[in-house]
């Protein structure tokens, strides 16, 4: 089963709010993801689909359902088939498509959506990976889950009294996040208790926290160590700074940490890559309804020569798989670590008339060496893998190594 792992918090999720691109093509910020908003919801008669009549009577506003079956008909990656269309609830319809990554967001999570893709910060200050009990935590940064004493190796068996393994991945790391204040009460199963435990984390809004940087100094070498936790709105600004301070700090070679980056915003991976890159592709994106597109570096680099090492993981999915597959591909870097998720589509927000937005599949994307990832991942050429009931960080130790080599032969 393919799993990935996912910031908690109020960060971007791909799959179930878990690692997920979204695209907006007013500012190019495609999730991969790239929001698009289309401008105006027709007021006349809906359209026909195949030899089915639209439901509703011209003259008579659109309601939510017509606005899906519209967007599907017009938008959608896929064709969608007549029959589909004219079943008569939203949740049937989507249920049809068989597509874990198109959804129905409720004017509450739609709200909740957009608090979160527009600050870098996250509800309890937790990352988690797949588990075979549950979800295991791999770090736990400043927050309120720190604060309550959940540790990384624990593992999450139940979230507000509903089993881990029971919703799956995507699922039950979806269920972390929430509004700020608002409580979500977490199982944890810690190594060595008999017993579990069980903690009460009020969600937080923890800011400044979508990237954490430092120098690490390997075998005399001062090596800049940058960790990027999903692509919100101006992350490329933080990452910026970072990269900029190390340099200045004296970094010899650069660690981009991309481990249980769950994606986010298309245009924030196009800017990130474009840190490190003077030209080239960064990905292209093609669907049924839209015209290809090709995505290329472009703007102020800040660091463009320093050996560099992408630190990925399974739970590297959507847009930080962009950024790797990029930086890879344009001989930029070298990747580090295990198999990332595999999630190659984009998916875009409509805004619906009842407050609600429907998030949709729009379109498929490629590397820029002209592959598709979806359901493969991207292999990296140095394999490791971290074990969080460590103290060592043993693929960090491993990017620590290729770069060393590097300054060595250079």
């Amino acid at each position: 089963m393919r799993r990935v792992a996912a910031i908690c918090g109020a960060l971007l999720v791909a799959g179930a709010a878990a690692g997920w691109l979204v695209a907006d093509r007013d500012r190019q910020v495609a999730s991969t993801p790239e929001f698009e908003f289309p401008a105006i919801w027709h007021q006349g008669p809906i359209r026909s689909y195949g030899s089915f009549p639209a439901p509703l009577p011209p003259r008579r506003p659109p309601v939510a359902l017509d606005q899906v079956r519209d967007a599907l008909a017009t938008a959608y990656y896929r064709h969608v088939s007549p029959m589909l269309l004219v079943r008569p609830s939203i949740p049937s319809i989507l249920e049809g498509l068989g597509d874990p990554y198109t959804e129905y967001l409720t004017p509450r999570k739609y709200a909740a959506l957009q608090d979160r893709l527009s600050q870098p910060s996250y509800g309890v200050g937790l990352t988690v990976s797949p588990a075979e009990d549950g979800l295991i935590v791999t770090s736990s940064l400043r927050g309120p889950a720190r604060q309550a004493g959940i540790k990384p190796g624990d593992v999450i068996v139940s979230i507000d009294g509903r089993p881990a393994t029971t919703l799956g991945f995507d699922a039950a790391a979806s269920m972390i996040p929430g509004e700020a204040g608002t409580t979500v009460s977490l199982t944890v199963r810690r190594p060595g208790e008999a017993r579990t435990i069980e903690f009460r984390v009020v969600r937080e809004a923890v800011t400044r926290l979508g990237v954490n940087w430092r120098v690490i100094t390997a075998s005399e070498r001062k090596l800049g160590y940058v960790r990027l936790l999903g692509f919100s709105e101006d992350v490329d600004e933080l990452v910026r700074n970072a990269t900029s301070d190390l340099v200045t700090a004296g970094a010899e070679a650069l660690v981009l940490d991309l481990r249980g980056n769950p994606g986010g915003l298309l245009s924030q991976a196009i800017q990130v890559t474009s840190l490190y890159l003077t030209s080239g592709v960064v990905c292209s994106t093609e669907g049924v309804n839209q015209e290809s597109r090709v995505y290329t570096a472009g703007g102020d680099p800040v660091e463009t020569e320093l050996p560099l090492v992408v630190l990925v993981d399974d739970g590297t999915a959507s847009a930080a798989e962009i950024v790797a597959a990029a930086l890879r591909d344009n001989d930029r870097a070298v990747l580090v670590g295990s198999k990332t998720y595999g999630k190659a589509t984009v998916q875009s927000l409509f805004p619906l008339s009842n407050g609600a937005a429907l998030r949709l599949t729009t379109a498929t994307y490629r590397t820029p060496a002209g592959k598709s990832i979806g359901g493969r991942g991207i292999k990296p050429k140095v394999k490791a893998r971290d074990n969080p009931r460590t103290r060592k960080d043993e693929a960090l130790i491993a990017a620590e190594t290729v770069l060393l080599h590097r300054l060595l032969d250079d």
